[in-house]
């Protein structure tokens, strides 16, 4: 969907298109890739195609694609216990990340 940003000091704008879908894929492709470190590109691309939101035409279509990318939906396919699912029946305590990164801002 649309997308609204600003540029400086600017009124918001909306924009969409690949240039505003792209970042979205590849932060969910990272977050599957967090949850399941040695999941390949078929498996990836899988799952985002099976999880996303279909805003037209069912299935592929030149105006969305698969659709909307849905992370949370992705994150549980490829990972369903770390949400409580799958085998076991419990949440997994998630991996642990790395120190807090700092600003270098004043």
């Amino acid at each position: 969907g649309p997308i609204r940003m600003s540029f400086g000091y600017r009124e918001y704008v909306s924009l969409n298109g690949t240039s505003m879908a792209a970042p979205h894929v590849a932060g969910t492709a990272a977050l599957m890739l967090s949850l399941l470190p040695s999941a390949n590109f078929a498996t990836i691309e899988g799952i985002l195609e099976r999880t996303t939101t279909d805003l037209s035409t069912p299935g592929w279509d030149f105006f969305s694609a698969w659709g909307m990318v849905d992370a949370l939906n992705a994150a549980r396919a490829i990972a369903p216990s770390a949400f409580g699912g799958g085998s076991g029946g419990g949440a997994v305590t998630p991996p642990p990340t790395a120190g807090k990164r700092h600003s270098t801002r004043s």
